[in-house]
């Protein structure tokens, strides 16, 4: 059960996740945030240090987020294939909803920033570690070639976000299909 000091830190996630992709990193300010809060600002810093750890907070919820769906994309389904398709999924969906918060990081610089990048960076190895373990799982059961299922993860996991970056106009689901087809069958002519 949360607690009341729990849910107005997620209100005040939820409204600056709001107010950032609106205005920017540098624009956003903490007034803006308690406004859409409908609190006092004063209030934020009871949750929040400065806006940059307001800011990175949301993030690191967002990843927490997308690790819980990838594991859960693995209970879901039953083939490794279908399995690493629910997760590219997943991906994908953290992309498309994270766009814009995504595309701020570049706004913020300083020793914040390098701190907390480790966080986010830490977050990203956990999403690649559940990609990985399953393309490992789906190696023994024969369906994958043997091969440095991290690495492949990775890649999996930058070109979800690179085409959902680039082609925003494209269906989800062709996307995930297209990725999938390339891990799964390659580009070239048989």
């Amino acid at each position: 059960m949360r607690t009341r000091n729990d849910k107005k830190k997620v209100s005040i996630l939820k409204a600056a996740g709001k107010v950032f992709p609106k205005k920017g990193f540098h624009k956003t300010l903490m007034d803006d945030v308690a406004r859409e809060a409908k609190i006092g600002k004063g209030t934020i810093y009871r949750y929040f240090s400065n806006k940059e750890d307001l800011f990175f907070s949301i993030l690191e919820n967002a990843m927490d987020e997308l690790y819980g769906r990838m594991i859960e994309a693995r209970k879901k389904r039953n083939s490794p294939e279908n399995k690493v398709a629910s997760m590219v999924e997943a991906l994908a969906d953290f992309v498309i909803e994270n766009r814009t918060l995504l595309n701020l990081m570049h706004e913020i610089e300083g020793k914040e920033i390098m701190k907390r990048v480790k966080k986010i960076k830490a977050h990203n190895q956990k999403v690649i570690k559940v990609l990985a373990d399953e393309l490992k799982n789906g190696a023994k059961e024969g369906k994958f070639k043997k091969g440095d299922y991290k690495l492949w993860a990775g890649m999996m996991a930058l070109a979800s976000r690179g085409a959902f970056h680039s082609s925003p106009e494209v269906p989800k689901e062709k996307i995930i299909k297209n990725i999938t087809d390339l891990f799964f069958y390659g580009i070239a002519k048989n």
